[in-house]
């Protein structure tokens, strides 16, 4: 009931059934004891992570804001803008583990992965043997799942071609450190993304393709899909948010928006036609059959909140909205 009040659902006959609601989130801007401003058009975020508790966290250049299940302001506050975030996932609603470089360090005492307590805004480093760290999630176990690139050797690197080889490695609460997957196991990348099942399975996306690590670190290639940034999020299910592969469905489903104000829906609708490409549009894929979701171009944050629903970054600089998106299988009907 608490993570259905956060997406919005009602009982709105106005919805066909077989579509997918699109509700954007209306909450106050203003950082932390300032007069309310309240907004449903905001800037570009790209980390995101539900809180444990029904609620949203998010992150952009030093940017962060907590949401509650009701999608109304926890948090809203700027941290050290001196460095680069590369991914955040909640242990608690309030302490975040955060993977992130200063900016012009290279493996230093600022840079790595850290446990971020918003409440005393305070940072305690997770010491692990890794110089470089990209995206991170913490698993439903309490062990904390991250990316380690690796560079290449020096007679492979190419100026070019930004791509090194990587890891997935784990760390849990006693300390000790686990290799999920060999980097001798996957193509190079430069940017990786991952979440973890409640299973312990592991997902991850990269520039190309969409790969799921089994416990037994068995590797299964799940999409491919043409060159572009990655994006990837994990439901309670199994359900997996990635990129739209090429042979994703043609049909494009129905989809509706709920509510927000003529400038949130615009930029929602704006974002709606991507031209016939298969390129920008997100997809879920379900027992291995992908449905893309149109609603999606050039999105590039995203965060499961339920079985049935997730909350979308739909934008850019020019504005944003936090959408509420609720499957078909989660709209509510008289």
């Amino acid at each position: 009931m608490v993570l259905a009040s956060l997406l919005g659902l009602s009982a709105c006959s106005a919805f066909p059934a077989d579509s997918w609601l699109i509700s954007p989130i209306e909450y106050d801007n203003a950082m932390d004891g300032q007069p309310t401003a309240r907004t449903d058009v905001t800037y570009a975020m790209h980390h995101l992570s539900d809180d444990t508790a029904g609620g949203l966290w998010t992150e952009s250049s030093g940017s962060w804001l907590h949401l509650d299940e009701n999608g109304d302001t926890l948090s809203r506050f700027n941290d050290d803008l001196l460095f680069t975030v590369h991914g955040i996932s909640a242990v608690t609603p309030t302490v975040l583990a955060v993977s992130r470089t200063r900016r012009g360090e290279i493996g230093g005492a600022d840079s790595g992965l850290f446990l971020f307590d918003t409440g005393s805004r305070s940072w305690e480093k997770v010491e692990v043997a890794a110089s470089s760290i990209g995206d991170v999630v913490v698993a439903d176990d309490g062990r904390i799942v991250f990316v380690e690139f690796l560079e290449p050797a020096a007679e492979h690197r190419r100026p070019s071609d930004p791509s090194r080889g990587y890891a997935i490695r784990s760390i849990d609460a006693a300390g000790r450190l686990a290799t999920l997957l060999a980097p001798e196991t996957v193509l190079a990348a430069s940017v990786v993304e991952i979440d973890v099942d409640p299973n312990g399975t592991v997902f991850l996306s990269t520039e190309r393709e969409t790969l799921r690590v089994e416990p037994d670190g068995a590797v299964t290639t799940l999409l491919t899909y043409p060159v572009q940034m990655p994006v990837l999020s994990v439901s309670p299910a199994g359900d997996v948010i990635s990129r739209r592969p090429a042979d994703a469905g043609a049909a494009e489903p129905v989809w509706r928006t709920d509510g927000g104000s003529e400038e949130a829906r615009g930029i929602i609708h704006a974002r709606a036609d991507c031209a016939g490409s298969t390129t920008g549009e997100l997809a879920v894929t379900t027992a291995g059959v992908s449905t893309a979701l149109p609603f999606s171009c050039g999105s590039n944050g995203v965060a499961w909140i339920t079985d049935a629903s997730f909350v979308l970054s739909i934008g850019d600089e020019s504005g944003t909205v936090l959408g509420r998106i609720t499957s078909p299988s989660g709209v509510v009907t008289p």
